[in-house]
């Protein structure tokens, strides 16, 4: 399995393929600043709960998908990201890669922490060289 970080409607596409729900927002966000609330764990290890993150988008995950877990909300209990139960899937509804976002680089660093070991054919460890490369070039 190609570990997957899918940001934005990359995360929404994410929860469709497996079946969740997506709907219209609440209010269209764009470029604005909020409070994300997460479990700790993962793509979160060792940022501090809440952070503040860029918004640029209209529509939100309603429903989860069962194949999925929910790590973050914001404080208006819109889900801000989902991890997948068994495989190397994350999505967030925020822009990680924004100046705006708090400890972005330090999420990227997390999920290809997460994923390193994931497994062990020689394509995975290709994937994730090609990770570090894309830090490095930041």
């Amino acid at each position: 399995t190609v570990p997957v970080l899918g940001v934005c409607l990359g995360m929404q596409v994410i929860n469709e393929v497996f079946s969740g729900k997506t709907v219209l927002a609440p209010r269209p966000v764009h470029g604005e600043k909020d409070r994300i609330f997460h479990n700790g764990k993962g793509l979160f290890q060792s940022i501090p709960s809440p952070f503040f993150a860029a918004r640029y988008h209209s529509l939100v995950v309603s429903i989860a998908s069962d194949d999925l877990m929910i790590t973050a909300r914001n404080s208006e209990n819109i889900i801000m990201a989902i991890e997948h139960l068994k495989y190397p899937i994350v999505g967030v509804q925020f822009h990680p890669e924004s100046f705006m976002t708090e400890y972005g680089e330090k999420m990227a660093v997390n999920f290809l922490k997460q994923v390193k070991y994931h497994g062990s054919s020689s394509q995975d460890k290709k994937h994730n060289s090609a990770g570090a490369f894309f830090l490095g070039a930041r």
